[in-house]
């Protein structure tokens, strides 16, 4: 498959946000499990996805396409979140 980066009219994108996005592409390759796949960088703009024996390129498709979700949350200053049994003792306080 042909990835191809979208940019604003007459804007180029640089080396590096693709070189930043092939690594990303990379990334979620090797989370699919996929043997031996080939990922190389096409153009000034384009990045090809060599994925052998999947069986859903759809599926591939959607999950090379998604954006990455960072999300900020506010846990406030209790001292109780340290202490959750979910929480490895290495980093729980020792008060």
């Amino acid at each position: 498959m042909l990835l191809e980066a979208d940019t604003a009219k007459n804007e180029e994108i640089s080396i590096d946000a693709m070189a930043a996005t092939r690594s990303i592409v990379e990334q979620r390759v090797n989370g699919l499990g996929v043997t031996e796949p080939v990922v190389q960088s096409q153009g000034a703009s384009r990045i090809s996805v060599e994925l052998p024996g999947i069986d859903n390129p759809e599926e591939a498709v959607a999950l090379l396409k998604e954006t990455g979700l960072l999300e900020f949350v506010d846990l406030g200053s209790s001292p109780f979140l340290l202490e959750h049994p979910s929480v490895p003792k290495k980093y729980r306080r020792n008060d």
